[in-house]
């Protein structure tokens, strides 16, 4: 496959960075990752979007000729009918430190890769290693800095889970190590709010922007009352049939059609 760095084309086998670019060294990055379905980048606006305020908000500069534009350029190039891509954003190369390096050089790289969207329904673990912490200016970027996600999905993997709910220091439900989370209460869909350091996933802004869940803070205690959850991203959408053991309901969508709804 063909990848795209600070204007090249280049093959992604061949793709590499500096040792001394801070998004290996410190973390000092952005990412979004879009699906590619039928030969079209899904929802490319919406990202696009969302990285380039994030960049704004943390000061991360763009290469004057990057553009949503070259999300399709990639996917064409690749003849690219159903898969992913992944977009990183750095600060670009520095010296040894925090301190930023002066002028600036970001790093744009667009990486394609072959995969399936997901609706099969898995299992969940609620982490005990790690907490979500809604005041971190951190929680509201997709950043680099993915560790206590790694930490949180290893946790769930030694259980036999494929993935872990992260809580807030008070005990309120989050999000998932890679999805945001949809509880179903009282016959009605709920996912935690932002300020309970929900990422503000594209595909999340949909499904409240359709009316099919609304926003509310939803607490450890309330657990009992669950009877099911649906997690989603960019590249999944899909019901969970046990959380910390205890089966759930994961016939209540057709959770395929849903999501392709979402994706025009």
């Amino acid at each position: 496959m063909i990848g795209y760095c600070n204007g090249e084309w280049i093959p992604t086998k061949d793709l590499t960075i500096a040792v001394s670019d801070r998004g290996f060294s410190l973390g000092d990055g952005l990412f979004e990752t879009l699906l590619v379905w039928q030969g079209r980048v899904c929802l490319a606006e919406q990202h696009w979007q969302r990285l380039t305020n994030s960049a704004q908000q943390l000061r991360f500069p763009l290469l004057p000729d990057a553009s949503l534009d070259l999300l399709q350029a990639t996917v064409d190039r690749n003849q690219l009918e159903t898969g992913a891509l992944r977009v990183t954003l750095t600060r670009g190369c520095g010296q040894r430190g925090l301190q930023s390096p002066d002028p600036l050089q970001p790093l744009l790289v667009i990486v394609p890769s072959l995969s399936q969207p997901q609706f099969q329904p898995l299992r969940l673990v609620t982490a005990q290693t790690v907490r979500r912490c809604p005041e971190s200016i951190l929680s509201r970027f997709k950043t680099l800095s993915y560790l206590e996600n790694v930490l949180a999905r290893q946790e769930a993997e030694q259980q036999q889970a494929d993935e872990a709910l992260l809580l807030t220091p008070s005990d309120r439900l989050s999000e998932a190590a890679a999805a945001n989370v949809f509880v179903r209460l009282n016959d009605h869909w709920w996912t935690p709010p932002l300020s309970d350091g929900a990422l503000p996933g594209i595909v999340r802004q949909r499904l409240l922007a359709t009316g099919w869940a609304q926003e509310a803070s939803i607490a450890w205690s309330q657990r009992d009352q669950i009877n099911a959850i649906a997690l989603s991203n960019s590249l999944s959408f899909r019901p969970v049939s046990h959380w910390d053991g205890r089966a759930l309901k994961t016939d209540l969508e057709d959770w395929r059609s849903r999501f392709e709804h979402l994706q025009r």
